[in-house]
């Protein structure tokens, strides 16, 4: 299926951007990806389990979930030349957009992704995380914007402008239906989310040691941002 944007020029020439669909998309990968691209940032992982392989058991199913979640679309990079996963986007049309991106390439059968918790992630400290940013999001009422709920690059491949090559082109869009769109950023990717033309509205910190209550000092912070339509 054709993609409903345009890749920049500047990417690497081995780099190909496809829709995660149900008959083709690779969920181990994405997975794996998903991990190995966030596990180094410990005070945002503080809620995953202690083992690799009940979170990846998660996402596993939360990737699956997605492809049955009308209005969620799923784009990844990956390297021709390896085969690796380069970059994964997660959007969702607000009610009325459908049409944005074309033809919904999910599955019904696949159904919604709740949110619940990897096994043996702690549940308490989860329920408060969740329900912070999910608070944050219903007051800003991010259900009406082009939502960016999750982007990320694997680490070899970082300052290479994958992730950017899959968010940039689709703020085009969204500025040519004048749409606003909306991302939770953690600190470490709010200032590429600036220079795309997000600004910072709201911001929720977590202390670790409170919430986690494992030894970990310091804080997690997001940042709900929103990106205006803009004009050529």
């Amino acid at each position: 299926m054709a993609l409903p944007f345009a890749l920049p020029a500047s990417l690497a020439p081995s780099f190909v951007a496809s829709r995660c669909t149900a008959a083709d998309v690779d969920v181990d990968a994405l997975s794996e990806a998903y991990y190995d691209s966030f596990r180094t940032d410990v005070r945002n992982t503080f809620w995953w389990p202690a083992a690799r392989a009940p979170m990846i058991a998660w996402m596993r199913q939360r990737f699956r979930c997605n492809l049955g979640t009308r209005g969620v679309h799923q784009f990844t990079l990956a390297d021709a030349g390896t085969g690796d996963i380069v970059a994964f986007a997660r959007w969702s049309v607000p009610a009325g957009h459908a049409g944005l991106f074309g033809e919904w390439a999910g599955a019904e059968s696949e159904g919604e992704a709740g949110v619940d918790y990897p096994e043996g992630s702690p549940p308490e400290p989860c329920r408060r995380f969740f329900d912070a940013l999910q608070h944050m999001a219903d007051k800003h009422g991010a259900d009406g914007m082009l939502k960016l709920s999750l982007l990320f690059t694997a680490p070899k491949y970082h300052g290479r402008g994958a992730g950017t090559a899959l968010v940039r082109p689709v703020l085009a869009l969204a500025d040519a239906h004048g749409l606003r769109a909306y991302v939770q950023a953690t600190p470490r990717a709010k200032a590429l989310y600036e220079k795309l033309g997000f600004r910072e509205v709201e911001r929720v910190s977590f202390s670790l040691e409170e919430l986690a209550g494992s030894g970990q000092t310091g804080t997690c912070d997001f940042s709900a941002m929103i990106r205006e339509p803009q004009s050529a």
